[in-house]
């Protein structure tokens, strides 16, 4: 089966036999005049003179005579004329940025499908005028009025850019196009063509079409469409077809060609679906295929590198490409030789660690300009520093020195540095090059063109380093290739307007770049296997294709259109719509396999994420459709997942308690054990053993934002500030009243004490810290409501209690501290009083049965109240009648939540019952027989630090 380019080169050499200096061959893209060059070298005998080739796009913009700006000075034409319609209402250059590639892409559209701009943009101004229609109600507001005057204007911004671009010969891609089909008749009467081969043409937009439809009046064109029966039939409605059915109509052409019927007659494609779990699945398999492919015993080794270029590895999704680079098989072909892997794709220059590190170098500086006390965020900068990028040009012992810092910094909390403290904190033994690099990035930036001077000074200091790096990381180096191609464009912007943009506009200017830009990887394309995209595929033909990510919202892109007009009016004035971008990829794929011989599709099957789970829909139409119309055709089904072992008994975490572990335990039980660490036994042994025994930590983080533990200390903290004047003495109404007056600064004393370099200055923190002084003055004003008919004599604050009884023989060491012990003069009852800042229910201190203290982690409360007590009136040999309680900030009009036990038992017994409950606790845990075991509650194991370990 001859491939379609193949065909196109016979049909070349055929209708330039008489000369072919005035003939021009139109193709899709640049990769197939470079395939269909090298079959015209082949077939070619002698000297030939080779026609003038052309993309469609390079065709159209040469024979407009204009040029194409980079669309970032377009961006900035946009904003200068903005800047004169909006007057003092204009936006900022960093929040117009958002608007710029929006308004440009609808004036593309427009253009492209000559659509009348002045009467969309009527029509789109109305329906926005409608939209806000208050039937004469209420006035509209200053923002609505913005708002549709920016939509007014938008036919301005139109005719505005035009006339600029026009004045300089220049224009976007759909006003060259737009210009060009206007004014073909006058533009081809000064070109030399007589003759098209126009080869491989799918989707076109309205200027396109009517170009082509002129050339095909008025000039000798062959059309040659690479196209399958299958789709191309009306009757079958298969969207494939669609674009390539509309010209032939439009066009009428009588006999198409080539419009073979491979799909429907071919007997030997075999097409193998397989479903994979992850991504890193499916290229790990892809490796795993080839290698099985070229390393095949019946293959000779001579006859691999034509096998290899008969074989293309399609990614539709362009992010799997690095992962899939260190999957691939290194096939040895002797001679010191290899099997050649041909990347014909560009990674995209948004997802390098380049990008990234560029970007966490604007977040630093952004974040220092927007705090007022021009402190660097720690997070920010640790972000940047353990960038990956940075361990191609640091020293073992700088990332060294990068963890020390990280370290230290986690340890105090300092959430933002002063640049010289940051600088205080870093090892002496750095070595200059991190010093620079430190230097470099903490320097004082205040807009642009500060910035890319420091960008531009970045990729000099690491240029040197760049070049060292071997073949292995070529990626890198097309990394920093990409980047300093981003640099210069960034200080090719006007000097004059560079000095007053914002870091931030920069940063949008910035990825706006990078999303255009590729880290371009190219080998020799005409040999070893070919990887690609989707749109690098069209035209060429290979016997085995390994298609990737064929999933439903990969293939094809649900990506939507961002644009200022609605899609109803999109549709009235023929502009694309998302369906037409679904149209073109259906062709792309139906073209890819219509004459290939063997198909291997794997999509991911894990659910649950984007591009996950399902198949792709053509995946779907291969099996309902083409398998009926076509039995010959063979579909396999595979699905492979990572064996998992099943075992005949629980998969649970066990702890024995060897003698090792009892060690630990009564050295644990002689340190002394809370009412905290018993509850975290009762919740689940297995947490208790993690956290008490053998003391794994969670990970230290710096915290910007408060976590409840310490907005609780804080909290505590004040109380024990504001009450400990009145330790042993009667608390008064005066002396709270005067504490009130100092209940700020009290709070910002501990704030800073509990809250190492946090900011509470502004944001949630702020929110959190109100919140906090509010919990304290109206708890403070209740005490002084209780106070004026009952003053209780104060026992302490933050009382640590502890004793020592005896367990199995074994000395345990009960230590707690009490937020507050008072005493009721009037009624003779000692109080015992915790402060609690979460959420505290009356039920949650109501006992019904005392055996649930040691089975149900809801009553904890309970539990910690009733030691608190236990332990207090055993160390003092308190005879007095007591009652625990809980005052909950969230809940201060309930007063105290009193402790209720069980009705059955009287009072001076219900100390000695809990004694009992808590021996026989302790026994357990003393217990070398009873192993450390995982709770069976899993609703407990939710926000549990060690949840991973367990797996749950």
């Amino acid at each position: 089966m001859k491939k379609f380019l193949e065909n196109v080169a016979e049909k070349i050499i055929g209708v330039c036999k008489n000369g072919s200096l005035k003939t021009a061959v139109i193709l899709p893209n640049k990769r197939s005049e470079i395939f269909l060059k090298d079959y015209l070298k082949n077939k070619v005998n002698g000297p030939f003179w080779l026609p003038d080739f052309f993309t469609v796009d390079e065709f159209l913009i040469t024979i407009s005579g204009k040029s194409i700006p980079d669309p970032l000075l377009l961006h900035f034409e946009l904003f200068r004329i903005h800047q004169q319609i909006s007057g003092e209402n204009q936006k900022s250059l960093d929040e117009f940025l958002s608007w710029a590639p929006i308004m440009l892409a609808d004036f593309n559209d427009i253009d492209l499908y000559l659509a009348d701009a002045e009467t969309v943009f009527k029509h789109l101004s109305a329906a926005k005028v409608l939209e806000k229609w208050n039937l004469g109600e209420k006035p509209l507001t200053e923002l609505q009025t913005n708002y549709l005057n920016f939509y007014h204007s938008l036919y301005t911004y139109y005719t505005s850019l035009n006339k600029i671009l026009h004045e300089k010969n220049s224009g976007y891609n759909g006003m060259i196009y737009r210009h060009v089909a206007e004014n073909i008749d006058g533009i081809m009467q000064h070109k030399n063509w007589n003759h098209f081969v126009v080869a491989g043409l799918n989707a076109l937009s309205k200027a396109e079409k009517q170009v082509f439809a002129y050339l095909n009046k008025n000039y000798t064109v062959d059309f040659l469409w690479d196209a399958d029966e299958y789709y191309m039939q009306a009757k079958s409605g298969n969207e494939a077809g669609r674009y390539i059915r509309e010209m032939i109509l439009e066009w009428k052409l009588a006999k198409p060609l080539w419009i073979e019927n491979n799909l429907l007659d071919e007997k030997g494609k075999t097409i193998n679906l397989v479903g994979i779990p992850k991504n890193i699945g499916q290229v790990k398999f892809a490796g795993q295929l080839i290698q099985s492919i070229f390393q095949n015993e019946t293959i000779k080794p001579d006859e691999i590198p034509e096998k290899t270029k008969e074989t293309a590895l399609v990614l539709a999704d362009e992010n799997l490409l690095v992962p899939l680079l260190n999957s691939l098989p290194k096939i040895d072909l002797g001679e010191n030789k290899h099997i050649a892997y041909n990347i014909t794709m560009g990674y995209p220059m948004k997802n390098s660690p380049v990008n990234l590190f560029v970007n966490q170098w604007f977040d630093l500086l952004i974040r220092q300009g927007e705090n007022s006390n021009q402190k660097f965020s720690v997070l920010n900068l640790l972000s940047l520093l353990k960038n990956p990028i940075l361990k191609f040009f640091l020293s073992e012992n700088d990332l060294h020195i990068i963890e020390q810092f990280s370290e230290k910094v986690k340890l105090s909390n300092n959430a933002y540095l002063w640049r010289n403290e940051i600088f205080n904190q870093f090892h002496t033994n750095k070595s200059e090059q991190l010093n620079e690099l430190l230097e470099l990035i903490l320097s004082s930036t205040k807009n642009a063109a500060e910035f890319t001077e420091k960008l531009i000074y970045f990729l000099q200091m690491t240029k040197h380093l760049v070049k060292e790096l071997d073949n292995s990381e070529i990626i890198v180096k097309e990394q920093f290739i990409a980047l300093m191609d981003s640099a210069k464009k960034l200080h090719s912007l006007p000097e004059t307007e560079m000095q007053s943009i914002s870091l931030k506009a920069l940063q949008k200017i910035f990825l706006q770049i990078s999303r255009r830009n590729e880290i371009t990887l190219r080998g020799e394309p005409l040999n070893g296997i070919q990887v690609m995209g989707m749109l690098e595929t069209r035209t060429l033909d290979f016997k085995h294709i390994i298609l990737l990510s064929a999933n439903e919202g990969v293939l094809p892109k649900t990506d939507t259109i961002e644009s200022f007009i609605p899609f109803d009016i999109r549709h009235a004035y023929n502009l694309p719509l998302p369906q037409d971008k679904t149209d073109v990829f259906a062709y792309h794929f139906y073209r890819l396999i219509q004459r290939a011989e063997k198909l291997t599709l794997v999509y991911n099957s894990e659910a649950g994420q984007l591009g996950g789970g399902e198949p792709s829909r053509y995946i779907l139409q291969l099996k309902n459709e083409l398998a009926k119309a076509n039995p010959a055709v063979k579909i396999n089904e595979q699905y492979l997942s990572i064996p998992v072992e099943i075992s005949s008994t629980k998969n649970e975490i066990v702890v024995e308690k060897d003698e090792n572990v009892m060690q630990l335990i009564r050295k644990k039980a002689a340190s002394g054990l809370s009412p905290s660490a018993l509850n975290s036994f009762i919740a689940c042994p297995l947490r208790f053993y993690f956290s008490y025994i053998i003391k794994i930590r969670p990970g230290d983080s710096i915290e910007e934002n408060m976590e409840s533990d310490i907005f609780g200390s804080v909290i505590h903290g004040v109380f024990e500030e504001i009450y400990l004047p009145f330790l042993n003495k009667q608390i008064t109404k005066s002396g709270l009243e005067k504490s009130l007056k100092e209940v700020d600064n009290i709070l910002n004393k501990h704030f800073l004490k509990e809250f190492k370099g946090g900011n509470i200055g502004g944001g949630k923190n702020l929110l959190l810290a109100k919140v906090a002084e509010k919990f304290i003055q109206l708890f403070v004003e209740s005490d002084i409501k209780r106070i004026d008919e009952n003053s209780p004599l104060l026992l302490g604050v933050e009382v640590k209690s502890e004793i020592e009884i005896e367990v199995a023989g074994v000395p345990v060491k009960l230590s707690g501290i009490i937020d507050r012990v008072e005493n009721d003069l009037i009624n003779n009852v000692l109080r015992i009083i915790d402060y609690k800042t979460g959420k505290v229910e009356a039920r949650d201190l109501k006992i019904k049965e005392w055996e649930a203290l040691l089975t149900n982690s809801d009553f904890a409360k309970a539990f910690q109240l009733l030691f608190y007590t236990y332990v207090y009136a055993s160390q003092n040999k308190i005879n007095q009648d007591i009652e625990a309680g809980i005052y909950s900030m969230r809940a201060l009009s309930a007063g105290l939540l009193k402790l209720i036990i069980p009705e059955d038992e009287n009072e001076m017994h219900y100390l000695e019952k809990f004694e009992e409950l808590l021996v026989s606790l302790l026994t357990q845990l003393l217990d070398s027989t009873q192993a450390f075991v995982q709770t069976q509650e899993t609703d407990r194991c939710q926000y549990c630090d060690y949840k991973d370990i367990c797996n749950r």
